[in-house]
């Protein structure tokens, strides 16, 4: 595998941090991955590697105030946004890898927004894989609804702790100490992202019908910082080619968790399944 690192300037005028990994061969379809709050894509050097291992592209930027991008830490103006950014990244990866299926793939607020981002914008990709999304906290939030709309409106970059309990990441020490020790995560989050992540969380809640692409979701049951019960809610209300995978006894990252290896390649089979099975769809 090959890395490449990018330094692009968003048509909002910040200077925003991606990674590519390549296969050593030409490669057969495109990973877009979008991270979780608080981290970055450097988190997720071994799943790019299981997928290059498969002849898949991994594309996946630092989101704008977070990791190695620019931008005030844990901030966005609005979370359409985030939509905007993707398709702006999406059509630059379409020239530089023409006829390269894509996929996108997101954790945690990375899975709502691969969701979101379906639902709202439609693009031209063959399917998502949306690993324990976050539609609803575990944990209520420590301000309502009602006040943080108040406040956002007042203070729309007002920063305020995320309350992520780093126990409840992985099962797997190991990984909680390199959280800990990783200098480009943080613990910020401010009003205007919060709100967004809650609104857009409650929108796909409500969604009842076809979902518009294949659709992979996957949660682990023991997950303490997103609710496994939110997330089977927007599953069971789902139609079409949509597979719910639960893991017994997970933690948030599964991907992070002691069996990775076992979530990796099952989200490996699934991803070679659907390019195979559409191999003259839209990419």
């Amino acid at each position: 595998m090959s890395t490449q690192e990018f330094t692009l300037t968003a048509p909002q005028g910040y200077r925003l941090f991606a990674r590519e990994w390549a296969p050593e061969s030409s490669p057969h379809a495109l990973v877009f991955l979008i991270h979780g709050l608080g981290e970055h894509s450097g988190r997720y050097h071994h799943v790019a590697k299981a997928f290059n291992q498969h002849g898949w592209i991994v594309f996946a930027p630092d989101l704008p105030g977070h990791g190695r991008s620019e931008g005030k830490r844990g901030h966005i103006r609005t979370y359409d946004e985030f939509l905007d950014l993707f398709d702006w990244l999406r059509q630059g990866l379409q020239q530089r890898h023409p006829d390269v299926p894509q996929i996108l793939f997101g954790h945690s607020m990375g899975g709502n927004l691969v969701l979101y981002y379906a639902m709202r914008r439609r693009p031209p990709v063959r399917g998502v894989i949306a690993c324990s999304p976050a539609l609803r906290s575990a944990r209520p939030s420590p301000i309502p609804l009602w006040l943080g709309k108040l406040l956002q409106g007042l203070f729309p970059a007002l920063l305020i702790n995320n309350g992520l309990d780093l126990n409840s990441l992985s099962r797997d020490p190991q990984i909680i100490q390199a959280y800990v020790n990783d200098p480009l995560v943080h613990p910020h989050i401010s009003l205007s992202l919060g709100l967004g992540l809650l609104q857009a969380g409650e929108r796909l809640l409500e969604w009842e019908g076809e979902f518009p692409y294949p659709l992979l979701l996957m949660q682990g049951t023991a997950d303490r910082l997103v609710d496994p019960a939110a997330t089977s809610q927007f599953a069971s209300r789902l139609r079409g080619p949509v597979v719910y995978r639960t893991w017994d006894g997970f933690y948030h990252e599964l991907h992070n968790e002691p069996e990775k290896e076992e979530v990796i390649a099952y989200m490996l089979d699934w991803a070679n399944a659907l390019v195979k099975a559409q191999p003259h769809a839209l990419s």
